[in-house]
């Protein structure tokens, strides 16, 4: 998975996640996140904070100390469902892997045919 590779690059796991955009407006889809990848997941309620840091440099304010007032939403990994999670976790990532390996053979069965 990606957030695994990523890890896999750092001296030390990440104490927490941070996520942004659609996503973060579910808090289900925050908290499932937090169970399947046992990290606390951080959610600022600002939905436009691109929008915030980019009228911040307009007007030269601190961009750090502009956005650190907001408020954050924090997804605690619950013990109970982490363990069965990981269990689904891992048969998704097998259905994944198989899912792309058949399109990429789809897209070169595909390519050789033109």
């Amino acid at each position: 998975s990606v957030l695994s590779t990523l890890v896999s690059h750092l001296p030390s796991p990440p104490p927490f996640i941070r996520v942004t955009g659609g996503m973060s407006t579910s808090t289900r889809w925050c908290q499932t996140l937090a169970n399947v990848t046992g990290t606390e997941v951080r959610v600022r309620p600002l939905d436009q904070v691109a929008g915030l840091g980019g009228a911040a440099l307009v007007v030269g304010e601190d961009l750090i100390r502009a956005t650190s007032q907001i408020a954050e939403e924090s997804f605690i990994p619950s013990p109970s469902t982490t363990s069965g999670r990981a269990q689904e976790y891992e048969n998704y990532l097998e259905l994944y892997s198989i899912a792309s390996r058949r399109s990429n053979e789809e897209v070169t069965s595909d390519a050789r045919a033109c």
